[in-house]
């Protein structure tokens, strides 16, 4: 198990704790010599599913990684019988989303709040997938 730091690329401010994470969420990364350059874990966790979130460092990005990473979480989902939501608010996301069978369900505008002037963002799209013979149900059901 990898313990990422507090200024690594996975937000786990929605969790109480690390503690919290490791109890409830799920994750999967990918290291290369020693160094972790990507991550697919649940953002967020309700009692039908979870938030997938993304990233891969930007040195590793177009290699297939976010495919491998995102993949697995969604394997990890079919197996558990868990929602596995997507909201994709940049064209990457989106495009990986379509690549992995979620169908645009809508869209959105993004507002992102940075360490820099205020700025809008282009906006996102949310996204469900088609239930498949293995029994994918992801969608972006309501978390009660």
């Amino acid at each position: 198990m990898v313990w990422l730091t507090r200024d690594h690329f996975v937000d786990l401010s929605d969790f109480d704790s690390p503690e919290d994470f490791v109890q409830r969420g799920i994750g999967f990364y990918l290291e290369k010599n020693g160094t972790v350059v990507g991550a697919a874990y649940s953002s967020l966790v309700c009692s039908k599913g979870i938030e997938i979130s993304l990233f891969v460092l930007e040195d590793y990005r177009r290699q297939g990684i976010a495919t491998i990473l995102a993949s697995r979480l969604l394997k990890w989902c079919i197996a558990n019988n868990a929602d596995a939501n997507w909201d994709a608010a940049n064209p990457e996301s989106c495009k990986l989303a379509e690549k992995l069978g979620y169908i645009q369900r809508g869209e959105y505008q993004a507002h992102y709040l940075v360490d820099v002037p205020p700025r809008r963002g282009k906006g996102g799209m949310e996204f469900e997938v088609r239930t498949d013979e293995f029994g994918l149900r992801a969608s972006l059901a309501s978390c009660d």
